[in-house]
C-alpha cells in the first residue's frame, strides 16, 4: 500500500487488482477502488500485526532483515495506522464521511508519535537522490522552499540546502524556479546539503506528518485527540528536533511572525519573482480554517523534505504551500501554467503492450476527473498532465 499510493496518485487509474494474474493484457481499476482495496489491505495488516503482537508481545524474527524498524512489530503497526490516516486525508475533499472514519480509526488504533517511529530505510543500495543532484546536476534546490525557509530563518535549512556558488552568494541560498529554461550556469544554484550522499538512509514517513495530518483533521472537527493548535505545534517541534535544533530556537521558530521571502535570481533577473504567501509560521486561532490549513500544510511540506511524491499530493488537494508557477510552460496547452501539473501520463509501453487495459485506464480519467475550478480548461480528462484525479478536487477546502 505505502509504494502504489504514490503509483495511483502519480498516474490516477493503474492495474492493481488484476495484476498478476496471466495473460497478455492487464485491466485498470478506478482510483476510488484502488483506495477502498488499501483501506481493506490495511484492515488486514493490523489485524494480523496486532494478533502477532498478542501472542509473542517482544518477538522481532525479521530483525535481521527489516532496514526500517529492525524487526519491532509495534512500529509497523504505527506506521500503518498513520499510512492509512495520510490516505484518509488525501480523500477528504471527494468522499469526506469515509475520510473522518478511517482517520479516527487510525489515530484510535495508534499512529506515530515520536521521532523514533519514524520510517527510515536503512542499509538500502544507493541512494538516487544526491546521485541524480550531486552525480548528475540534474536537481537543484526549489526556489520555493528555498524562499520559505530563508524567510523563515528556519535552522533546518542547513541540513537540507548547499550554499549557492554564485560569485557574491556564497553564503546564501539561492534555489530555482520550477521549469527554468536551461541554464549554462545551473551548478551554481544551491544542490542537497553535504550530509547527503550514496549510503545516506531514506526517509520513507515521519512523526511529523501525523501531527499534521492529526492536526487537519482537527480542523475539520475529527476526533484527533487534541485541537488543531497544539497538534500543528507538536509536528513542527518534532520536525525541528529531528535536526538537533535547540529548544530555544524551537520556542522562538513557533512564535515566528515572519513570512516567505521574494525570489531574487542573482543570474537570470528575468526569474526574480515576490513570495506568493504571506503565512507565518506562529499559530493564530482567530484565523480563518483556510489560512490554519495553509499553516499546517506549509509546515508539513518543510517537514517531510525530500519526500516529492507526498509534497506534490497535498499541494494539488490542498493548494497549499502556494507556488510559484514555472517560467516555461512547453504542454502546448496540456497543462495550466497557473493550476500547474496535476498527474504524469502514462508510460508511452502502456498504449503499445497493454492498449485494452490503457484505454480502460483513459476511460476511468474521464469518468471519475475531479472538479476544476472556473476558468480551468486542461482539466479534460485525457491522459495529460492537466487532467486532475479522482480525489484532485478543485476550490476550497472547507
Amino acid at each position: 500500500v505505502n509504494i502504489m499510493h504514490r503509483v495511483t496518485n502519480q498516474y490516477g487509474p493503474i492495474p492493481y487488482s488484476q495484476f498478476g494474474k496471466g495473460g497478455t493484457s492487464v485491466e485498470y481499476d478506478k482510483q476510488e477502488d484502488i483506495y477502498n482495496a488499501f483501506f481493506n489491505e490495511l484492515d488486514e495488516a493490523v489485524k494480523l500485526l496486532n494478533d502477532y503482537i498478542a501472542v509473542y508481545p517482544n518477538a522481532k524474527p525479521f530483525a535481521n532483515f527489516d532496514r526500517i524498524f529492525g524487526g519491532d512489530y509495534n512500529k509497523w503497526l504505527k506506521f500503518a495506522n498513520t499510512l492509512r490516516l495520510r490516505l484518509a486525508m488525501q480523500i477528504v475533499k471527494r468522499n469526506p464521511e469515509k475520510a473522518k472514519k478511517e482517520a479516527e480509526k487510525a489515530v484510535l488504533d495508534g499512529v506515530m508519535t515520536e521521532n523514533s517511529d519514524n520510517a527510515i530505510v536503512k542499509q538500502m543500495g544507493a541512494n538516487m537522490l544526491p546521485v541524480v543532484a550531486k552525480e548528475w546536476v540534474d536537481l537543484l534546490s526549489n526556489a520555493a522552499l528555498v524562499t520559505y525557509m530563508t524567510g523563515y530563518d528556519d535552522p533546518r535549512i542547513s541540513q537540507y540546502f548547499a550554499y549557492s556558488g554564485i560569485p557574491g552568494f556564497t553564503n546564501t541560498y539561492v534555489g530555482i524556479r520550477n521549469g527554468a529554461s536551461i541554464l549554462t550556469r545551473q551548478v551554481d544554484y544551491s544542490n542537497i546539503a553535504d550530509r547527503f550522499n550514496r549510503s545516506t538512509p531514506l526517509q520513507e514517513m515521519v512523526a511529523a506528518e501525523a501531527y499534521f495530518l492529526r492536526a487537519e483533521g482537527a480542523l475539520r472537527g475529527w476526533n484527533m485527540g487534541d485541537a488543531a493548535q497544539p497538534l500543528y505545534e507538536k509536528g513542527v517541534m518534532l520536525s525541528l528536533q529531528q535536526y538537533n535544533v535547540p529548544v530555544s530556537s524551537i520556542t522562538d521558530y513557533l512564535s515566528s511572525t515572519k513570512t516567505p521571502a521574494d525570489y531574487i535570481d542573482p543570474i537570470y533577473p528575468v526569474n526574480n519573482i515576490k513570495a506568493q504567501s504571506d503565512v507565518t509560521v506562529k499559530w493564530d486561532e482567530s484565523l480563518p480554517k483556510e489560512q490554519k490549513l495553509e499553516k499546517i500544510i506549509t509546515q508539513k511540506w518543510i517537514a517531510i523534505f525530500p519526500d516529492g511524491f507526498e509534497a506534490w499530493a497535498n499541494f494539488r488537494r490542498t493548494g497549499y504551500p502556494k507556488l510559484f508557477p514555472n517560467t516555461v510552460n512547453n504542454s502546448n496547452g496540456a497543462i495550466s501554467t497557473d493550476v500547474q501539473i496535476r498527474r504524469q501520463p502514462y508510460p508511452l509501453t502502456e498504449s503499445t503492450n497493454n492498449s485494452t487495459g490503457y484505454a480502460m485506464g483513459v476511460s476511468f480519467l474521464k469518468s471519475e476527473k475531479g472538479a476544476s475550478i472556473a476558468g480551468e480548461t486542461t482539466n479534460t480528462g485525457e491522459d495529460k498532465g492537466g487532467t486532475r484525479l479522482w480525489w484532485d478536487v478543485g476550490g476550497p477546502n472547507f
